[in-house]
């Protein structure tokens, strides 16, 4: 009925609505003791108030209560039995309602339940007749499925991990998932043409292998023979720079170690 959020949400407010609904109780208490004359039992209720606001805040469990929703009225004709029996008519007047299990901070989940009730009044004999097994059957009590509401603790440590564990470890889902990729990365030889060497040589053609082959020769050989000319060795390591800057070096040493002794 709920879905993770929305249940995350009504779980966190779960434990504070429990302290408040036992704190308000502790205080009814009180008052009440207090009204009768009772002073040594309202001490003893203040004494326990404690205790009994985080009980409720732990353990509490008070269900809140869904608003009834009315639904339009139905009404049918049911024929009769001429001359016999006159035709009649009936009018089903349903509502739902139900309750949230809230609960403190350790309650076990719980799923919320709905009451569908649905009076039936009837015109005519025939009419009457049909009501008696809907008013027989209404109200109607029904659990609803979908994400159990209850403390805070155990859906986090408990349902929610087994929930992200049965979407992820999905044996079936995971394995579509891997072959949708498989196959898309693949193209058309698809996963048979890892164990299919003929899908395998259909998609990698020789003459396209040649013709990559060729390519390279073309463009790659004369690349590698300019890496090694000797020419353009020759040029970047001209004698006469380097007789130059050997004999700089020479002068400039010379004074360095002069200015020392």
């Amino acid at each position: 009925m709920l879905g993770l959020p929305i249940a995350f949400l009504v779980n966190a407010i779960g434990a504070p609505y429990e302290a408040v609904v036992a704190a308000g109780g502790s205080v009814g208490a009180i008052t009440g003791d207090l009204e009768s004359g009772d002073f040594l039992g309202a001490l003893g209720a203040l004494v326990d108030a404690p205790a009994v606001i985080a009980n409720g805040f732990l353990n509490g469990e008070t269900p809140l209560s869904i608003p009834e929703v009315s639904i339009p009225p139905i009404t049918f004709t049911i024929p009769g039995i001429p001359p016999f029996i006159p035709p009649g008519s009936a009018t089903i007047t349903p509502s739902v309602g139900g309750t949230i299990p809230l609960g403190g901070l350790l309650v076990q989940p719980m799923h919320p339940s709905l009451v569908l009730d649905a009076p039936c009044v009837g015109s005519g004999a025939v009419g009457i007749a049909a009501c008696v097994p809907i008013n027989l059957l209404s109200p109607i009590h029904l659990t609803a499925g979908g994400t159990p509401i209850g403390g805070l603790v155990p859906f986090l440590v408990n349902f929610l991990p087994q929930q992200l564990a049965a979407a992820i470890a999905d044996p079936q889902t995971a394995t579509s998932a891997v072959t949708g990729q498989l196959e898309s990365l693949l193209g058309g030889a698809g996963l048979d043409g890892l164990l299919n060497p003929g899908s395998l040589a259909a998609m990698l053609d020789p003459s396209d292998l040649t013709g990559i082959t060729s390519q390279l020769s073309a463009d790659l050989l004369p690349a590698l023979t300019g890496l090694f000319d000797p020419a353009a060795v020759t040029g970047l390591f001209d004698p006469a720079a380097i007789t130059g800057m050997a004999s700089q070096l020479g002068v400039d040493l010379v004074s360095v170690l002069a200015g020392l002794f």
